[in-house]
């Protein structure tokens, strides 16, 4: 009798976890984006991408202070590029702006480091 109330709770339990997590896993995205206001390759890249990994849903980033894009693959059930915009453009007081997002269908390998 106390092994099956115990096996209810451990069921119950399990199930509040998994639906207060408050986010459900959608559709993975790509999008490209261009950053304006990188200034130097050594920090300003690799500080967006830092930023980009940090925001939640965001699954890979790659910048290129050379072409200043950065590719992003992100959780569309958790972030969204207007999200992930925000994020970029709160560094530094704004240093950096994003002037275009196009979703693209995949992140190209090894274009952008």
């Amino acid at each position: 009798m106390k092994m099956e109330y115990i096996k209810r709770f451990s069921l119950l339990a399990i199930l509040a976890v998994l639906f207060s997590c408050g986010s459900t896993p959608g559709e993975i995205k790509n999008v490209a984006m261009t950053v304006e206001g990188m200034s130097c390759a050594h920090s300003c890249a690799p500080t967006i991408k830092d930023k980009l990994l940090e925001t939640n849903g965001v699954k890979e980033a790659k910048v290129s202070f050379d072409t200043k894009t950065a590719l992003v693959v992100y959780d569309s059930g958790i972030t969204d590029p207007e999200t992930i915009k925000s994020a970029v453009e709160s560094i530094a007081e704004g240093a950096y702006q994003i002037t275009d997002i196009k979703e693209i269908a995949a992140m190209p390998k090894d274009s952008v480091h």
